[in-house]
């Protein structure tokens, strides 16, 4: 906790407070202080729910209003347990003693003197706040994201493709059918886009296209994000990008053509031909066909079949230039690996493309929004510097608690 304490589990319980070990008593005044900003770690099962729980409850004696505390965790269980302790709390409290509930205080940070004064509020704060007719706001953080997307500006809303009237999807699976139908639509109905399809199809099969279209769609807006950077495209680099001899060939396996290249092995057929041992003679003698095949990948694959095995160099094949070959036929098969992969994500990038924007397409249509749709919303107004302050303003002129 800077200003504060750091709460922490070393083989049995502690409390430190800027890393000072300190009493149990002494951390609790602190961190449960409404009056101090305070940051607590501490291990699952520790106990930082119940310190929220009562830094609201300490915040409520304070004076602070129920909707003046804002309370924010990741999931609706969480948000709804801390509802129902805060609740319990507050009629346990109502209808014990006073003795109960000085202790109780004093659990919670406050020394006997102080604890004393606030157990006669504490006796009436239940009834208080349901005289109010207001609650603490306990939400996730996608609920008060939702919140903030409703009283945005209608330039942001309309920049992300959302309406002020949106209505969250709970579960975007249940869009699953129809955003695939569009995507569909879209490839029969785009040359270049059923190409792509189809190429992905034949060489990596329809199940396995299906799920690397899932998975992009799931990572969304890490896909968007990067496509709007220029990085989706570049991420997979081309061999040229990488090795030097493949500058001016449309395909790496061209290089093979290389006279540098042919020439050397054509010397090592040559001279694994001319030995009196079967073996070397035999694969020398396949070599030489491999080189004559007019298909370049073909000529790459048999030109490795001859003096390979497994990726390793054959057993007793041995002639001058034979390593410095094997090492250029394996640099210009990671090369064709290398032009294979980045063909395949341009693929998958360009689809990756459609199928989001037949979900945004869909979105729009019928005015939903999902849960990254409330986050990009979220960042956006609070990264630009105008937005960013109109939004602190309202927030400051009716939060004075904020936990998280």
């Amino acid at each position: 906790m800077r200003d504060g304490s750091v709460m922490s589990r070393i083989h049995q319980p502690a409390y430190s407070i800027d890393g000072h070990i300190v009493t149990p008593q002494a951390f609790y005044e602190v961190a449960c202080d409404p009056h101090r900003s305070v940051v607590v770690e501490a291990c699952a099962g520790a106990g930082k729910t119940w310190i929220l729980v009562s830094r609201i409850l300490r915040a409520l004696l304070d004076g602070a209003e129920p909707q003046q505390v804002l309370a924010i965790t990741f999931t609706r269980k969480a948000a709804g347990e801390m509802r129902e302790r805060l609740e319990q709390w507050l009629r346990e409290f109502a209808a014990s003693d006073d003795e109960a509930r000085v202790r109780a205080l004093m659990e919670r940070g406050l020394a006997a003197e102080p604890a004393r004064r606030a157990s006669v509020v504490l006796a009436g704060l239940h009834e208080r706040l349901l005289a109010t007719g207001r609650a603490v706001e306990i939400r996730t953080f996608h609920g008060w994201f939702s919140q903030l997307l409703r009283a945005a500006p209608l330039e942001v809303l309309s920049e992300l493709g959302l309406s002020p009237a949106v209505e969250l999807i709970e579960d975007v699976d249940d869009l699953r059918a129809d955003v695939f139908r569009r995507f569909h639509a879209e490839v029969r109905a785009d040359e270049t886009v059923r190409d792509d399809f189809f190429a992905l199809v034949q060489s990596r099969g329809r199940s396995q296209v299906r799920r690397w279209l899932e998975a992009a769609w799931l990572k969304r807006v890490e896909i968007e994000r990067a496509d709007a950077a220029g990085t989706l495209v570049t991420s997979v680099e081309s061999p040229q990008e990488l090795w030097s001899g493949f500058e001016d060939l449309s395909h790496p396996a061209a290089r093979l053509r290389r006279l540098a290249v042919s020439g050397l092995l054509a010397e090592v057929a040559r001279g694994l031909g001319a030995q009196s041992a079967a073996t070397p003679r035999k694969q020398g003698g396949l070599l030489e066909q491999a080189l004559a095949l007019p298909d370049d990948l073909q000529a790459l694959a048999a030109a490795r079949d001859a003096l390979l095995t497994k990726g390793q160099l054959r057993k007793r094949l041995d002639t001058p230039g034979l390593i410095e070959a094997t090492a250029l036929l394996d640099e210009i098969q990671r090369a064709v690996e290398q032009h294979d992969a980045r063909i395949e994500h341009l693929r998958m990038a360009r689809l990756a493309r459609v199928l989001l924007r037949e979900y945004a397409a869909l979105k729009r249509q019928r005015g939903l929004a999902d849960m990254s749709d409330l986050e990009l919303c979220a960042l956006w107004l609070l990264r630009d510097a105008t937005l960013a302050g109109w939004v602190q303003e309202r927030l400051d002129q009716r939060i004075r608690h904020v936990l998280i």
